[in-house]
């Protein structure tokens, strides 16, 4: 009896470990099979490989590997059709220039301005130093840094590391990305009294280029660069130690070129405004869409002042003085940070601007050094409606990333008007409610393509910024050159200025 029980004993331990077995290789196999259906993730079929090559290797084993591994370079190739398709006509091929004509260069961050020192600046991949305002939510964890005005090229060249469809194959871009930080060479050198000193550079840029098959395979015609300066620093044509900045843009080599400019010569086919930098980079769509909402709740709640102005004086600018002391005579309407004296330095407080912008319907954005105004982006991104008094302050700059029906955005009140005491405040009491909300809206759909997103962060291929807007419109373009076809854009052609600023 005591036999047969043990026998019987044996027999059922047997069965419930071949059962147990079984129920393992189904549930292995239930899983895989659920692997396979959710395929498209890449890190789902990661996992499941280096879970089979962890374990015991039988003929089972390889055989699943061998399955899963042939699932996923048919995931890869998938995926890599997808983003040939996604990038067709948008590859960008980005030079590795030698360190001295760009990261070499903030190596000495202390000496890239004679005016400021550019450390604290280029930090953050060219964001600068977090702001910490929970007041106004101007946070880093929302997005805000204090940018410097003129890190666009550092934070393009950031951003193009990341970007979708950049190529090491140069024979398959549209266009070829030259990284060249000419702003912070220019600016590094601007007091230099030997001007050979300060063109020494780009006239040897021009030699590496032109060394570079790329180069010799299009003269350059699908090249483009970025500065974080505007036209007027690279156009000197005098010898005089007196004569400003250096002459990058008379050099032959650059008219081939595209130039990306925060201000272009709107009469040049090869140069091209793009955004002055502001002080919001969203990392995420999520950043993004919180601080739109933020604007809307305020146009919902009504900003307490009509107009806002940040800005002084100019020596010999008829135009800014005329605003400047309209807005100094309307009081009860218009507030202003006066960039002189001694509380000249609210005017580069990132809380004290975005403060007033925040609070204004309407921002006045009058010429100043130049015909435009890093204060115009700030402003937008607040939510606060431009006010120009020429044509040249946005419309004929940045058609990539403004749109096309300037008074979707902005009012234009001509520099003839001006001569009018009280013109300003007259003319914007006057529009309608409903015409200020659309005005609002229409600037809120337009934040992501003048936020420059943080180029460290992957986010920012959840959306299209600034950055995204400009290579969009530069690889048109050059994909237009490439193919002999006459590009219409539109950006408003203006005739040349009657005087320079």
């Amino acid at each position: 009896m005591a036999s047969w029980f043990w026998s019987c004993s044996c027999g059922c331990w047997m069965v419930v470990t071949v059962m147990a077995t079984w129920c393992l290789v189904l549930l292995l196999v239930s899983e895989y099979w659920i692997a396979l259906d959710k395929a498209a993730e890449t890190e789902i079929v990661a996992a499941a490989a280096s879970y089979i090559i962890s374990t015991r290797e039988t003929p089972s084993s390889r055989l699943l590997e061998r399955r899963l591994t042939a699932d996923k370079r048919q995931i890869g190739g998938v995926r890599a059709g997808k983003r040939k398709t996604r990038c067709r006509g948008r590859y960008v091929y980005m030079y590795t220039l030698p360190a001295s004509f760009n990261r070499g260069l903030l190596e000495q961050c202390d000496r890239l301005s004679v005016w400021t020192n550019m450390c604290p600046h280029i930090a953050n991949a060219g964001l600068g130093q977090p702001l910490n305002d929970v007041a106004l939510d101007l946070t880093s964890r929302a997005g805000w840094y204090a940018t410097n005005q003129f890190s666009a090229e550092l934070i393009f060249h950031e951003s193009m590391k990341g970007y979708e469809c950049l190529t090491s194959d140069w024979k398959r871009a549209t266009a070829i990305y030259v990284p060249f930080y000419a702003g912070f060479e220019m600016s590094r050198h601007v007091g230099q009294k030997n001007v050979s000193v300060r063109d020494e550079a780009g006239k040897r840029l021009g030699k590496w280029l032109q060394r570079q098959e790329q180069w010799k395979a299009s003269g350059g015609r699908d090249h483009f660069m970025v500065s974080g300066r505007i036209t007027w620093d690279f156009i000197r044509s005098s010898s005089s130690p007196e004569s400003w900045g250096n002459n990058l843009l008379l050099l032959p080599w650059t008219r081939n070129m595209s130039v990306l400019l925060i201000e272009a010569r709107p009469w040049l086919p090869n140069e091209h405004g793009i955004p002055y930098p502001t002080y919001f980079h969203p990392s995420t769509a999520s950043q993004l869409q919180s601080w739109q909402q933020r604007l809307r709740h305020s146009f919902r709640s009504r900003r307490r002042r009509l107009i806002g102005f940040v800005g002084a004086v100019k020596a010999k600018n008829l135009v800014r003085d005329r605003v400047f002391d309209q807005c100094r005579k309307s009081s009860q309407h218009c507030r202003m940070l006066d960039c002189q004296g001694e509380s000249g330095g609210e005017c580069h407080d990132p809380h004290r601007v975005m403060e007033l912008f925040l609070s204004s319907t309407f921002c006045l954005q009058p010429r100043g050094d130049s015909f435009t105004r890093r204060s115009t982006f700030d402003s937008l991104l607040a939510g606060c409606i431009p006010v120009f008094f020429s044509e040249y302050s946005a419309y004929s700059q940045y058609a990539w990333n403004l749109p096309a029906d300037s008074s979707s955005y902005s009012v234009l009140i001509p520099e003839s008007e001006l001569v009018m005491d009280g013109v300003i405040e007259t003319r914007l009491l006057s529009i309608e409610v409903e015409e200020i909300q659309r005005m609002q809206e229409k600037i809120v759909e337009m934040v992501p393509e003048l936020s420059y997103a943080d180029p460290r962060f992957q986010g920012r291929t959840e959306f299209v910024d600034a950055f995204g807007a400009v290579v969009r419109g530069v690889t048109r373009l050059v994909g237009e050159k490439k193919k002999n076809v006459s590009l219409r854009t539109k950006r408003k052609i203006l005739p040349r200025f009657t005087e320079e600023p």
